[in-house]
């Protein structure tokens, strides 16, 4: 439960401009999240480290954190996982957004067309539907 408070906690303080208090919270929220080992958990508290580097202006720093997240992530989940295929494509959203603030085009749509076709693909086996491109995942718990 603290890592999913101070998660939302950052990425509000973040929205609204306060970075250097979201970054405490992010911290905070990483540190209960290694405590949960719950790999969910964690890369949604580091999802919440690249939104703080966003409204900061990192956005090098949220590239590399989003990339790293998304990489771990990769290598902790399986495709048939929901919750974990919808908070990567956030995670890779996050770092895209970071590649085009810092005017990488490339970086930021080789980050998007791959997770497009991945996730129609685990859609297919998990639904035998092919995403309609209007549905939003549900986020995670990470309670």
């Amino acid at each position: 439960m603290s890592a999913r408070t101070h998660h939302l906690a950052a990425t509000t303080l973040a929205k609204i401009g306060e970075s250097d208090i979201s970054w405490l919270a992010v911290e905070r929220a990483m540190r209960a999240a290694d405590e949960s080992d719950d790999p969910l958990v964690l890369a949604s508290a580091a999802r919440s480290g690249t939104h703080a580097l966003l409204a900061d202006g990192r956005y090098d720093d949220a590239l590399e954190l989003g990339n790293t997240a998304a990489a771990w992530l990769s290598s902790q989940v399986t495709d048939n996982d929901p919750a974990a295929l919808s908070l990567l494509g956030m995670i890779h959203l996050r770092a895209a957004v970071a590649a085009a603030r810092r005017q990488g085009r490339l970086t930021a749509t080789g980050l998007i067309e791959p997770r497009r076709s991945r996730m129609t693909s685990a859609r297919m086996r998990t639904t035998g539907r092919p995403a309609s491109g209007h549905e939003r995942p549900a986020s995670p718990s990470v309670g």
